[in-house]
């Protein structure tokens, strides 16, 4: 009877402590599984934008690819029909396939096939010419395309189709669904159609290997409520497809929960403005709890754990007959991902092995954890470097992480850019698998040393650049920064020899949101560095930094003019003064970049007006242009690239001035002298001499523009420089470049520049506000 009592006093005593702090424990935990959940969906969203961005972009490479294919003049030289082909255009019949080939190696990744046909005899693939109709019903079956649909795309309209998926099998063997991309064009007078096979698999796999939970599925659907993808085909239905397209209407975020086939998921929402394709996530609710819910187990099973042991021990205590260990080792027995095999002698070292199974998940899913964060900031931070809108959700989620995960508390960040340059002797001297250690290695050694004394997140933002994004107190911020590059000096100064460091401070901010300009300031600073230093710091603070560009409406007439009268030597010039009159303004890192891009710009849009094909310039011309926030640090690079634009442009004008027809020059000279007068394609063939029907037929096909497009892109070229530079009305501006209608102009206007004629005036006279002369188009860091 004592015995009892005293096993219920202990037992009351035990729960008395417990419970109240089970109960903490539960509540503290419930809202950290909140917290989890709601920046697992954003992150989420980030992934799903990450993968629909980069489809948007292999079907942009597929276009053009295709494009460039039938616009290639050994291509356009043989491909005609099978009854107009002679014998010596048969022989040349290889150059077409090795053509496709060559398209196809560019965007093999993800292209399955890829072949092209003028007519219903013949078929041109990467292997050679083949019959047409064996080709689709024998050797390469599309099962929802018979031949006759093939045979029918030479009759329809449309200049570039995605059809959905299709199952495809290769002399009768399966391989899988393609998503067949469709171009058409016209090549030797006759419609041509370029077929590229997209692997449905390779596209998923974008998806599937980049997302964050494994249970995910992802549907595409296009903007005829087609589906293009799907990882689940059994989850979605016509039903879902209304309910994914209702999800969103009444919805300020792109992802939300909902509820299909009676199982909640977590829907996230893209759309690609582009082609028009739906991008959808579904992941299962349960799946987003199941962190906090292994957490939860864990702690639910310790609760249990200490429970039992207030039990065993109370009843040890008061009777001193029951075994407690033996009770915990099937305690731990119970729990369900440990792996039993695992050999022990006894019930001591079994439980301790089994706890130290615990440990390593719990260190597992950290790390886990962590490298999704370290792959969320690199995202981010590159965004914001670069300057492109950040959601303040995702820099909600940014400033956690740095708290939580790499320990940032001040309120005051600045970039540290340190820049390594290795010498011809690292190359020479090391051995090959040692460089390759150093190399990857760079980042660890330059993050450790930032870290040493200070709180820094450590960005490799391109090739041995390397930006430090430093976190510091306002009392200490002088200090944090000495320390940063007094480790890395301390670390290096033996090794001058193989390489030089430089070093480029931006100014304090408080804001991640203006780490933009941080990160700006410190590369206009390396941008200002002595190239014979073995080691060098520069400080943002001790220079001027102007975060916008010189480059008015007379300079780049004058630039203009150079390239028309083919004078590279005259070119040279006119680039250098414009660089030297930013150079000496303090032109920032990111305003230099947006200068060279715009005086890119301008010789794209010389080649506009000329009529010339951009297939006459360089893939790093196109490159250059194309990836305005491509690293450069030396200004010179820009300058060699953009000379190298400007003589490919005066030789291809060169090579097009012999090969254009006598005709199609003086047609191009009257437009040219009546631009101000009623120009219409009756009248000048009136005055050309010859037939409407010729003249349109033989200008496009030698400058590659309509006439009537040429003679717009004109006008509109004129009427930009006369609301630049003079004070006519809108209608005055419409008579002097021959549109005499002002619904007309203002429409035409419109459909070219992207504004009225009123809002281009009005950002011009906003600009010439600003600085004197003309600043244009400036780059707000």
């Amino acid at each position: 009877m004592k015995a009892n009592r005293l096993f219920y006093r202990i037992l009351l005593y035990f729960l008395t402590l417990l419970v109240p702090l089970l109960i903490v424990s539960f509540i503290f935990y419930g809202y950290q599984a909140m917290l989890a959940k709601q920046e697992d969906s954003k992150k989420l969203m980030y992934y799903l934008q990450s993968s629909a961005k980069t489809v948007d972009l292999y079907l942009r490479s597929v276009h053009e690819v295709s494009l460039g294919l039938l616009s290639n003049k050994a291509i356009a030289t043989v491909l005609r029909p099978n009854d107009m082909l002679t014998l010596e255009h048969r022989v040349q019949m290889s150059d077409i396939s090795e053509m496709i080939a060559k398209s196809k190696n560019i965007i093999a990744e993800f292209t399955e096939n890829i072949f092209l046909y003028v007519d219903h005899e013949r078929i041109y693939t990467v292997g050679g010419v083949d019959d047409f109709s064996l080709f689709f019903e024998k050797f390469y079956v599309h099962q929802e395309y018979p031949v006759d649909f093939w045979k029918g795309l030479l009759d329809r309209r449309e200049s570039f189709e995605i059809l959905p998926p299709t199952p495809v099998s290769v002399n009768g063997q399966g391989k899988g669904k393609v998503i067949p991309f469709i171009t058409k064009s016209y090549v030797n007078s006759h419609d041509a159609v370029v077929a590229t096979n997209l692997s449905e698999s390779n596209l998923l796999k974008l998806f599937t290997e980049n997302t964050i939970f494994r249970e995910s599925d992802f549907f595409v659907i296009d903007e005829n409520r087609q589906l293009m993808l799907s990882s689940n085909s059994e989850l979605i239905g016509e039903h879902s497809f209304r309910q994914l397209d209702l999800a969103f209407d009444n919805h300020e975020k792109n992802y939300r929960e909902i509820r299909l086939s009676d199982k909640k998921y977590l829907l996230a929402y893209v759309n690609s403005e582009r082609y028009g394709w739906k991008y959808y996530s579904l992941t299962p609710l349960s799946a987003l709890n199941q962190e906090s819910r292994s957490t939860f187990q864990f702690i639910v099973a310790i609760s249990v754990t200490f429970l039992i042991l207030g039990v065993v021990f109370s009843f040890i205590f008061s009777i001193k007959i029951y075994n407690p260990i033996r009770k915990i080792s099937e305690i731990v027995n119970g729990f369900e991902e440990l792996d039993e095999s695992v050999p022990y002698k006894n019930d001591f070292e079994y439980i301790g092995k089994n706890i130290q199974q615990m440990h390593d998940k719990s260190t597992q899913i950290k790390k886990h954890s962590m490298q999704i964060s370290r792959e969320f900031l690199d995202y981010t931070f590159y965004d914001v470097f670069t300057g492109r809108p950040v959601e303040p959700d995702t820099l909600n989620i940014l400033n956690n992480i740095l708290k939580n995960e790499w320990l940032f508390s001040g309120n005051r960040y600045v970039c540290l850019n340190v820049w390594f340059q290795f010498s011809e002797a690292f190359y020479e001297e090391v051995q090959d698998t040692d460089r390759l250690i150093i190399l990857s290695k760079l980042k660890n050694v330059v993050s450790a040393l930032s870290r040493e004394d200070t709180r820094a997140y450590v960005q490799e933002y391109n090739d041995l650049l390397f930006v430090c994004v430093v976190n510091m107190d306002e009392d200490n911020e002088k200090a944090a920064l000495d320390n940063i590059i007094q480790n890395i000096y301390a670390t290096f100064s033996f090794d001058f020899k193989y390489c030089r460091i430089s070093i480029g401070s931006g100014r304090t901010c408080t804001e991640l949101s203006d780490l933009r300009h941080s990160f700006n300031e410190a590369m206009t600073a390396l941008q200002r560095r002595n190239a014979q230093e073995k080691f060098q710091v520069i400080h943002a603070d001790a220079t001027k930094v102007e975060n916008s560009f010189l480059y008015s409406s007379l300079e780049e007439n004058q630039l203009i003019h150079a390239i028309n009268s083919g004078d590279l030597n005259a070119v040279t010039d006119n680039v250098r003064l414009i660089m030297e009159k930013n150079q000496k303004n303090n032109a920032s890192y990111q305003a230099m970049n947006g200068l060279y891009n715009e005086m890119i710009r301008t010789g794209y849009k010389l080649m506009t007006v000329k009529g010339m094909h951009y297939e006459h310039i360089s893939m790093e011309a196109k490159t250059f242009h194309t990836s305005p926030d491509k690293l450069v640090i030396r200004n010179e690079e820009q300058y060699e690239k953009l000379m190298a634009f400007y003589a490919q442009i005066i030789e291809a004008e060169k090579d097009r001035s012999h090969n254009l027809s006598s005709i199609v020059i003086t047609t191009m000279d009257y437009i040219q002298t009546h631009l101000e007068h009623d120009l219409y394609l009756e009248k000048i063939s009136e005055q050309m001499g010859i037939s409407t029907k010729y003249l349109s037929k033989i200008f496009k096909e030698q400058t590659g523009n309509n006439l009537t497009d040429y003679i717009s892109l004109l006008r509109i070229s004129k009427a930009k420089q006369l609301l630049i530079e003079s004070d006519f009305s809108i209608n005055e501006v419409a008579e002097k470049v021959g549109i005499f209608n002002r619904t007309t102009f203002l429409r035409t206007f419109k459909k070219y520049e992207g504004v009225s004629p009123l809002e281009f005036k009005k950002l011009n006279e906003q600009k010439k506000d600003k600085t004197s002369p003309r600043t244009e188009k400036g780059s707000d860091g």
